[in-house]
């Protein structure tokens, strides 16, 4: 592992903690990081109205309907049992806070996308294929995920962000996090009737603040240049 990290020349961080938990602390990197975000998340930071048209003319989305993405992390069990999220009563339930009419994209793994598809709702989207998942986010006004790490990129638009995890304990014990999950900005429920009530009581100012104060805690360095600030570091580089 120490003569992987010997051979790397340069690490992008988005955040000083995953500079010092994951870089420093887990791979013992002591090189160069370029502080200065993912150049992925540049375009979330400075967002092309574009991007969304082509979420919606791709996926067949109607031009006044809201956008939901559900992309939750994979389970190697290959079963849907995790992912039991009743459609019908979320589409409800996001109608009833929010008003509007609801489209719901399925960003599953390939594994999975077929049997997420199984009841041909026609409010439902198989967006699993679609080839940028950064402009599913921009199109999209809510997100519900369980522990992926879109939800960081999703948080930079300070757009709602629901969790739906079932598994935390198991998932913990297995994996664990970085930081406690109790500790993120995002209302947690681990089922149907909770994620009903999480959406109903959401209160956007406090979740805009808890969001600003997460970023502030980890110390993110997510600047909407990181592809320009890579982009001259390489060419730096080249010069040498």
């Amino acid at each position: 592992a120490v003569e992987k990290m010997n051979k790397i020349t340069l690490f992008l961080s988005s955040s000083k903690a995953f500079t010092n938990f994951v870089i420093r602390d887990a791979y013992q990197y002591r090189g160069e990081v370029l502080e200065c975000g993912l150049p992925r998340n540049d375009d979330l930071l400075h967002p092309d109205p574009a991007a969304a048209r082509r979420v919606r003319k791709a996926l067949d989305i109607p031009e006044n309907a809201k956008v939901l993405v559900y992309a939750p992390t994979f389970r190697n069990s290959h079963s849907l049992d995790l992912y039991d999220v009743d459609f019908a009563a979320l589409k409800a339930a996001l109608e009833r806070k929010f008003g509007g009419e609801w489209i719901i994209l399925l960003r599953m793994h390939y594994y999975l996308a077929d049997k997420a598809m199984a009841s041909n709702a026609p409010f439902l989207r198989n967006a699993t294929d679609y080839p940028d998942m950064q402009e599913l986010l921009l199109a999209s006004d809510v997100l519900l995920t369980d522990y992926s790490s879109c939800m960081w990129d999703f948080s930079l638009m300070h757009k709602p962000c629901f969790l739906y995890a079932r598994d935390i304990d198991e998932y913990r014990g297995e994996r664990d996090f970085y930081t406690p999950i109790d500790s993120w900005p995002f209302p947690l429920a681990s089922d149907n009737g909770e994620l009903a009530r999480v959406i109903a009581d959401f209160d956007e100012s406090a979740y805009r603040a808890g969001v600003d104060r997460h970023h502030a805690e980890l110390g993110s360095t997510e600047s909407g240049t990181a592809a320009k600030q890579c982009v001259e570091r390489i060419a730096a580089f080249l010069r040498c």
